[in-house]
Order: C-alpha cells, then sequence, then structure tokens
C-alpha cells in the first residue's frame, strides 16, 4: 500500500510514498538534509540551541522546517504569518531568534521588522501519545489540516500527530468550504480537525449537499465551545452520506497552547451520551476544580460545584517566556497550573465548562494597548463576545472618548466607533480586527485595583457583526539570515 506522510490537497504533491513501514523515510531524509543545511552552510552559522522563528503559512514543506531544526538541535517559535511587522518584532525580540524562515509573500513584512509559551520536547511526545490512546487513529487514515501550523492546534494535531500514528495528512494552505469538499471527495478524507465556524458550515450550507463526504467518520472540534444543537445537525447531514452500518463520531476536547494542546477529550463511545461536555482528563493528568484560593489553603470544589480548573501533568508548558509575574500569577508553588476556567465535574469524572474566571481571547492586551494609542481615545477595553451565527467568540472593544461631549448625539457616537474600528485595522493583522464591533461607553469600569471589571461589560449591547474565517495563502519559502 502506497502511503504519504503529507499530501497538498490543491496539486496532489506529497512527502513520502514508500510501500510498507518505511513511508516515512522521505520526510526524514528531507529533514536531516535541511537540518545539516542549517548547521553547516556558512551562510547561516546555526549553532545547538538556537531559536529559528517559522514565519510562513501552511505548505508541505512546513514540516520539513519544523523537524529539520529539531533535527540540528535548534529550538522553534511559530508565528502567525498575518502578523505585521509591529506584531512579528515582538515575537522575535521575546523568543531570542537569530533566523527567521518566511516565504516571498512575507519577506517584506520579515525585513520591516505575544507573550511567548516554552513548550518542551516531552510536553510534545507526551501529548501525541495521549492523544492516540484516546482518539485512536486507524493507520490508512488520511486527515485533513486547514489549520494553520504555527498554532498548537494544527502544529501538534496536524503536523506532529499523524507522523506518530501513521495517518496522511492532506494539507489546505486556507480554510474555504469548496476546496474542503473537493478535498473530502478527491482524497477519501477520514477524519477532520475542525473549528465552530467550520461545523457551522458543514451542518447548513447548502454547497455540502453537492459532494460526497461519506468517508468521513471523525469530526474532532476544539478552539471554542460548540453547541449539542449544532453537533446534531452537522452528524445528521454526514450520516445520511454514510452506510447504515458505518459510525460516524463527532466529539470535541478542551486545551491551550499551554497544554500543548489538550487536556481533556470526549471519548467517542460518550460521544453522544456526554454530548456538551469536553470530556475526561487525559492519561497522566490531574486537574482540581478550585472554588476559593484567596485564603493560606485552597477550597477544592465538591462534585457538581464550579471551580476554577487546575492542571498538572507532562505536557503542561514549562513557562511563560521571559515573563516572571505571568508565571507567578499562572502556577502555584507545587505547579499546579491556573486555566482561568470554571469547570463542573460530574460523578463519572467528565467535565464541563460553565464560565471564565479570565479572558482567554489572548491578543485583548495587544488590542487594549493599540486602541489608547488613537489620539481620541481616553481608554479601552476588548473582551470576547459570543457569535451565534459564527458559533466562536469574537474580540469587542470598549472605548472612552477624550471629550465625551462630542459624541453627544447617536450620530456623532456610531461615526466615532466606525472610524476607531477603521483606524485598528490599519494597525493589527486581520485576524486581530474588533470583528465583535467597537462601543463608545462613558467609563470603563475597573476594580479598585484599577484592573478591569470585564464580566460588568459582558452585558452590553449583544448586536455582533459578522467575521470570517481565514487562512492565510500558501507561497514560496525563503530566508532571512539575522
Amino acid at each position: 500500500m502506497r502511503i504519504s506522510v503529507f499530501l497538498l490537497s490543491i496539486t496532489g504533491s506529497r512527502i513520502g510514498c514508500e510501500h510498507g513501514p518505511r513511508f516515512r523515510q522521505d520526510l526524514r531524509t528531507l529533514s536531516l538534509k535541511f537540518g545539516y543545511g542549517l548547521r553547516h552552510d556558512p551562510r547561516v552559522k546555526a549553532q545547538r540551541g538556537d531559536v529559528v522563528l517559522v514565519f510562513s503559512p501552511n505548505s508541505l514543506q512546513y514540516p520539513v522546517y519544523i523537524l529539520g531544526a529539531i533535527a540540528a538541535g535548534m529550538r522553534c517559535t511559530l508565528t502567525n504569518n498575518a502578523y505585521t511587522a509591529r506584531e512579528l518584532q515582538h515575537q522575535y525580540i521575546d523568543s531570542g531568534a537569530t533566523m527567521i524562515i518566511t516565504t516571498s509573500e512575507n519577506l517584506s513584512v520579515a525585513l520591516e521588522m505575544l507573550i511567548g509559551v516554552e513548550t518542551t520536547h516531552q510536553n510534545l511526545t507526551t501529548a501525541t501519545e495521549t492523544i492516540d490512546l484516546v482518539l485512536g487513529y486507524k493507520a490508512g487514515d488520511r486527515l485533513l489540516i486547514f489549520l494553520p501550523f504555527y498554532h498548537i492546534y494544527g502544529a501538534v494535531s496536524g503536523l506532529l500527530f499523524p507522523i506518530f500514528c501513521g495517518t496522511t495528512t492532506v494539507i489546505m494552505a486556507r480554510f474555504d468550504l469548496i476546496d474542503f469538499c473537493v478535498a473530502v471527495e478527491r482524497y477519501r478524507i477520514t477524519a477532520v480537525l475542525v473549528v465552530p465556524p467550520v461545523m457551522l458550515a458543514i451542518a447548513r450550507h447548502p454547497a455540502i449537499d453537492k459532494f460526497d463526504l461519506s468517508s468521513i467518520w471523525l469530526l474532532f472540534s476544539s478552539a471554542a465551545p460548540v453547541s449539542p444543537t449544532l453537533i446534531k445537525e452537522a452528524k445528521k447531514r454526514l450520516l445520511a452520506k454514510r452506510k447504515p452500518e458505518e459510525p460516524l463520531y463527532i466529539t470535541e476536547g478542551y486545551g491551550m497552547t499551554e497544554c500543548s494542546p489538550a487536556s481533556h477529550i470526549l471519548p467517542l463511545d460518550s460521544s453522544v451520551l456526554k454530548m456538551g461536555s469536553v470530556g475526561v482528563l487525559l492519561p497522566n493528568y490531574q486537574a482540581r476544580l478550585v472554588a476559593d484560593d484567596s485564603g493560606e489553603t485552597e477550597v477544592d470544589a465538591e462534585e457538581g460545584i464550579p471551580g476554577e480548573l487546575w492542571l498538572k501533568g507532562p505536557s503542561v508548558m514549562k513557562g511563560y517566556l521571559n515573563n516572571l509575574t505571568a508565571n507567578k500569577d499562572s502556577f502555584t508553588a507545587d505547579r499546579w497550573y491556573k486555566t482561568g476556567d470554571i469547570c463542573v465535574r460530574d460523578k463519572e469524572g467528565f467535565y464541563f465548562i460553565v464560565d471564565r474566571k479570565k479572558e482567554l481571547i489572548k491578543y485583548k492586551g495587544f488590542q487594549g494597548s493599540v486602541l489608547i494609542t488613537h489620539p481620541e481615545v481616553a481608554d479601552a477595553a476588548v473582551i470576547g463576545v459570543h457569535n451565534e451565527n459564527d458559533m466562536t467568540e469574537l474580540p469587542r472593544a470598549y472605548v472612552v472618548h477624550t471629550q465625551p461631549a462630542k459624541i453627544f448625539t447617536s450620530e456623532s457616537k456610531n461615526s466615532f466607533e466606525k472610524s476607531v474600528a477603521k483606524w485598528m485595522e490599519s494597525k493589527v493583522a486581520r485576524h486581530k480586527y474588533l470583528r465583535g464591533g467597537v462601543m463608545a461607553i462613558g467609563e470603563i469600569p475597573r476594580s479598585a485595583a484599577g484592573k478591569i471589571l470585564r464580566r460588568e461589560l459582558r452585558g452590553s449591547v449583544p448586536y455582533l457583526f459578522p467575521s470570517i474565517l481565514e487562512i492565510s495563502l500558501l507561497s514560496f519559502p525563503c530566508f532571512v539570515f539575522l
């Protein structure tokens, strides 16, 4: 049987197409050659322990960049290829990178020049082993990946995990619904990693009916919660394309970059009975639900009572890079990581996310810091608001005008809000646009200590602007040696 490790959906180009157990040999050879070049090419002069920053969209070469750098004894930091020069500069400086691997399309940004997470080799190897135990991919499965490899979800689940379990990964450079359907039909895709907006498209978009998606037996959703109603809609639609005796599973999990990436997965055999749960703890993980940590000793929540999820396990990150304050705030003395999510655990050990103690839109701090540089903004806060249409969370800004009297009328207020949103789009990458809108208010609610009271902002006007799921284009690799 001819097996490819990685396959590009548009062109059919591939890495690894040997018969039998040596199907990874091409990938190994290319990675070792690339790693040798990094260490021995006189133009590069890379040393063991150096940091290489990968600034590239998804491509067939991306796995070679990562595995080659690891083979050369280097460390990798992965970044969003939609970043502006300002955003890229922050990660470049913070990571201590000495080299950037980029593309012709991104080269101008790289030449212009957020908290970094330190993920270890043990974090990644234990993550792949434990996920395999729960999801049970089979040799011969074909995984479709459109999630960006720079994100921990795509990097581990779409790049490293398939190598470990022997599946073929079909790579999409970006998500497009028609291209997605064509790839599933053409390559007989059996498993897909999705996010809620894609689940929504599978459930409701009319284009789905025009393609043969009967090969899919698994949809795994993460990054944001999915409603049971949406899961049922998507499952009903896909089951109609399969034979009655063929099973179909739609499941989800919980995790974050700090967990490399998952701590919980809903087992396939519980995906119907426990729909709405993020699952059970992965092997080798420990968890606590802490109801109160304000005193000298923490108070753990009883069964069925909400508490903040604390985690400990072999795939929890080493820590935040160059940020002692964040590490102190996030870890206890005995290395429990505080996730900031409020959960309930039932008697069978299944976890349900019910609230958030802290905002999980990671770039809110960056957006807020940009907003207050606007000449007419005196104060600002950014929170995540749920968008029912896109089944995801979008960033919304609340801003205070430097001269509130100037926006006394509804017309002037609307004009100001639109001007701030447009101004913001000129300052940040597309995925950081304020898709939840901009709202002008009298003041930002704060505690006595000066912290923003985000929960008070959540109750404000529910109207949300539409969003677009977009992942950047494929292009050719080039290098910047620094």
